[in-house]
């Protein structure tokens, strides 16, 4: 199963408080990476987010296949509105003209 910053980001609070220290989508992707860890968000161990700290625990235990992208998020331009998840080609990290950044295509 492929994980997702969006998939993460849906069971976060959401407030983007950065009481971890960034945004709830980056810290998602942080996650994901394994830059960060569950417990560096103070609010997912309230009692009201107990069902879904569980669910990411389950989530993002340790997985085998997982592989790096080279792909790297610009936190001072993040305002965790979740675009470049859903603009995100699967294969970006392989497609030539994705790798050569911004206006690739013009």
């Amino acid at each position: 199963m492929s994980l997702s910053p969006l998939d993460v980001y849906k069971l976060l609070p959401k407030t983007n408080c950065k009481k971890c220290g960034h945004t709830c989508l980056a810290f998602a992707t942080k996650l994901i990476l394994r830059e960060v860890k569950l417990e560096d968000c103070p609010l997912l161990f309230e009692d009201k987010y107990a069902e879904n700290l569980a669910k990411l625990r389950e989530l993002l235990e340790p997985v085998m296949d997982t592989y790096e992208t080279g792909l790297k998020l610009d936190e001072s331009k993040c305002t965790g509105c979740g675009n470049c998840v859903v603009v995100c080609p699967a294969n970006v990290s392989v497609d030539p003209s994705a790798a050569r950044g911004m206006g690739a295509n013009s």
